[in-house]
């Protein structure tokens, strides 16, 4: 095991990532616990890029990720869960630690849109700590969010796809994953095209957690750039 704890360091950080070689993997599931690094009691929020489910007899100390997980939720700390391989087998643990906590549940598909979803996140926390707690007022967006979902829910993948290719958006994910974006689009609009690369949409944190309530509100960066480079806008139309 070889980690570097949490650090500001940037020089330390650099010289791990340069240095640090192989040790020879296979223990996924304890692997959770040998990675926990240490804390301040005033953190309040964790990126988590943790492989795979835990399983009881495979973790020495004992630790299960569920337990954990309602404990930071209890303590206010949100987990952002970064799915660097998106295979089924490891899906859950990632979305639930971030559903549970209000964090968010997100996948790196390439390396370089890396920076740009980190700093989306800090910019997330910041608009979320200027706004008010959100109240009844989304009964109705709720609603129709879900109503919206269940009309699609006849179609087959192949036909969701081609929805969502007709506006030029991403098409990867399970036909869950696909009418929510489907019907995302629908309600606040398709995710505008990098006004600086020129190609491809940009990618969103929305402002809050859930599928609705956020009026297309949020932190939208470019995973093409690698510069720190993040967009504000009201809304994605």
């Amino acid at each position: 095991m070889r980690w570097v704890d949490l650090t500001s360091n940037h020089e330390q950080l650099m010289w791990f990532v340069n240095n640090v070689t192989s040790t020879g993997g296979g223990d996924s599931p304890e692997c959770y616990e040998l990675a926990l690094l240490s804390w301040n009691k005033t953190n309040k929020q964790m990126i988590n890029n943790n492989n795979l489910l835990n399983k009881k007899k495979r973790i020495p100390k004992q630790i299960y990720w569920r337990e954990k997980t309602k404990d930071c939720k209890a303590c206010g700390i949100k987990i952002y869960s970064v799915h660097c391989r998106s295979g089924d087998d490891s899906k859950e643990f990632y979305k639930t630690i971030a559903k549970d906590t209000g964090g968010v549940y997100l996948t790196l598909d390439e390396i370089q849109s890396f920076t740009g979803l980190m700093i989306a996140i800090i910019h997330r926390e910041k608009d979320l700590s200027k706004k008010p707690e959100p109240s009844g007022e989304y009964k109705k967006e709720k609603s129709e969010f879900k109503e919206r979902c269940e009309k699609l829910d006849s179609l087959t993948i192949e036909e969701l796809k081609e929805m969502l290719k007709h506006n030029d958006q991403k098409v990867s994910g399970t036909k869950n994953e696909l009418i929510k974006r489907i019907v995302d689009c629908q309600m606040y609009g398709c995710l505008p095209l990098c006004t600086l690369c020129g190609s491809g949409r940009l990618r969103v944190l929305y402002v809050n957690s859930k599928s609705y309530g956020h009026g297309g509100e949020g932190r939208f960066y470019c995973p093409g750039l690698t510069a720190f480079v993040v967009f504000y806008l009201l809304s994605a139309t």
